[in-house]
């Protein structure tokens, strides 16, 4: 249920990865952008703030020729539905959102920012990778943050890519900003895909 102004309750809604290439691309092309959002459209209903895991990058045109990885990149034309849909917040830091290379990331980012969707987890370098998103809700203020652990994929100082899962680095961010927020959530790409359990490592 939606929070009221003076209500010491709030709700957020978190999904798992939305992945809108591939064969995804084929159904929206024949049914709408929506489509595959239509039968948890209801669930977001009553939810303050819905948050999801970009798996993919938004694209305007063809990824340049000299990037390997196309797997996951989406025209742009067909994302309409995260908007219309009601995700407000997305993670990017997991592994395609740089199917296109820094090209990908840009574009993705430009797309994302020109529809008022926040997002956290990735940028032009580690410091707008590592940056926390600080998002009001029912009146408290909630840190997010996003961690990927495919090391191909860090951002550095000079090169753009997702906020590192380092065991060093995750304890310093979430220190840092403890004492700017009521709340912080911390969402980790990671470990095996298709696995069901976290590797005891991870855990």
């Amino acid at each position: 249920m939606k929070s009221e102004d003076h209500s010491p309750f709030f709700s957020i809604g978190f999904v798992g990865d939305i992945c809108i290439a591939m064969g995804v691309t084929d159904v929206i092309k024949k049914h709408g952008p929506q489509f595959p959002f239509e039968k948890i459209i209801p669930v977001f209903a009553d939810m303050d703030l819905v948050v999801g895991n970009l798996e993919c990058c938004l694209v305007n045109d063809n990824c340049p020729k000299n990037v390997a990885n196309k797997v996951m990149a989406v025209n742009t034309q067909l994302a309409e539905g995260l908007k219309l849909d009601g995700f407000q917040l997305l993670n990017l830091a997991n592994n395609h959102i740089m199917d296109c290379g820094d090209w990908g990331l840009k574009t993705t980012v430009e797309y994302l920012n020109n529809k008022n969707i926040m997002h956290f987890g990735a940028g032009v370098n580690i410091r707008e990778a590592e940056r926390p998103i600080f998002v009001e809700v029912g009146g408290k203020r909630v840190a997010f943050l996003g961690n990927c652990d495919v090391s191909r994929l860090f951002a550095t100082e000079k090169s753009a890519g997702v906020a590192p899962l380092n065991l060093a680095r995750l304890p310093r961010q979430l220190r840092k900003i403890q004492q700017e927020s009521d709340f912080i959530v911390a969402i980790v790409h990671a470990d095996l895909e298709f696995s069901h359990y976290p590797q005891p490592y991870r855990i």
